[in-house]
């Protein structure tokens, strides 16, 4: 339901939720392609096809790798850095609306719950990874 909630917001910048990660992704650092794709989910063919989108719309630029010739990184234009501050900014606000309608006590068990939430994730990690 959250994650469908973003995806209507995002709309208005024409941009999908994997996309949207992408360019947060991007905004802390240059990336590898194949970093990007494991850090979104997506397959090497996935992580192409959003790049290319990107790159049309001037959001994403590809720049050589700069100690390895084979690679390149994926950096934000600044227009892929206004479009990602301005919908980071709109789902933040969301955010902050949904927080203000929450009493301190169900702040507090969320916070818990997704705290135990991602425990559990990192404990079981390797067994969902294959790696048990």
């Amino acid at each position: 339901m959250f994650r469908e909630r973003w995806s209507v917001l995002l709309e208005r910048f024409d941009l999908p939720y994997s996309e949207f990660l992408l360019l947060d992704r991007c905004a802390r650092s240059p990336a590898m392609a194949s970093e990007l794709a494991q850090a979104i989910g997506v397959t090497p063919a996935g992580i192409t096809d959003i790049l290319d989108r990107l790159e049309r719309r001037h959001l994403v630029l590809r720049v050589a790798h700069p100690t390895d010739r084979r690679a390149v990184l994926v950096r934000l234009t600044p227009a892929g850095e206004r479009v990602y501050r301005e919908a980071r900014t709109t789902l933040r606000t969301v955010v902050r609306e949904l927080e203000e309608r929450m009493t301190p006590g169900e702040l507090q068990a969320l916070s818990s719950g997704l705290a135990a939430l991602t425990k559990a994730l990192e404990r079981d990690a390797p067994r969902l990874e294959g790696r048990s």
